[in-house]
């Protein structure tokens, strides 16, 4: 079978003017690629788009969360921390990073389960409220480790008709939900060799070739960190570098 046609390469400016007037809340994204792509940057950067962002952290330790909480508001319990006027946020408060600490002292087991729990309660809140874009920078971690399947497939599912949009990331297709591929309206995905990743693609629900996807994602740049844009509303595919500064 002779190679096909790259897609197009799109500007980030010009994909970010796309989205602004056509991403609309309630309709998610998955970023999918190995450590070290730029997937955490792409994913905060995309958020930076919407009026209402929700970070949800999962790392122990993060250098860009970190420079980004001295910035924005890390809550520690959203239903009190997060100030209303009306039906909104305040505006201080529509930037808010929830990125919930164990004691060091407790075991591998107890930190899990702390984690499972505060952040359980994280999207529950924001299924409740509506209208943010959430950030979970790790999917396999919040739905296999902390087992929070439940919470995900709401947020997925039901809170999308409250404005909810999730912008997740993980670094293999085959390691996320289903749903984070056949409910994602928009995807990023950096190169991969993988065939079981490129196999586990078969689920998006706008039904792209495994093959389209296949070589398209085998001929991006590794070094220049080009990732394959994949618009499931619309069935197209283009190139693109997101910018390596995230947005305050």
């Amino acid at each position: 079978m002779a190679p096909l046609k790259r897609p197009p390469q799109i500007a980030w400016p010009e994909l970010r003017a796309r989205l602004l007037r056509e991403w609309r809340p309630g309709e998610h994204w998955t970023l999918l690629g190995p450590t070290g792509r730029g997937k955490t940057h792409a994913a905060l950067t995309l958020a930076s788009l919407c009026r209402y962002t929700l970070i949800i952290a999962t790392k122990r330790q993060d250098p860009l969360l970190s420079e980004l909480a001295k910035r924005q508001l890390v809550a520690k319990d959203l239903s009190k921390d997060v100030m209303w006027a009306g039906k909104a946020p305040l505006p201080e408060h529509q930037r808010v990073i929830f990125w919930p600490k164990a004691n060091e002292k407790l075991s591998a087991n107890a930190r899990t389960a702390m984690q499972a729990k505060h952040i359980r309660e994280a999207l529950n809140w924001a299924d409740r409220t509506g209208g943010w874009a959430v950030v979970i920078d790790e999917l396999q971690w919040v739905s296999r480790n902390l087992r929070l399947e439940r919470e995900l497939e709401s947020l997925y599912f039901q809170a999308r008709t409250q404005g909810v949009s999730v912008i997740g990331a993980a670094q293999r297709p085959r390691q996320v939900p289903l749903l984070a591929l056949n409910q994602s309206s928009y995807l990023l995905m950096w190169q991969t060799g993988d065939t079981q990743d490129i196999e586990r693609l078969r689920e998006l629900s706008a039904g792209f070739p495994r093959k389209l996807i296949e070589q398209c994602v085998q001929q991006l740049s590794v070094p220049r960190h080009e990732a394959l844009f994949i618009d499931a509303k619309k069935m197209e595919l283009a190139r693109v570098i997101m910018p390596a500064r995230v947005p305050v």
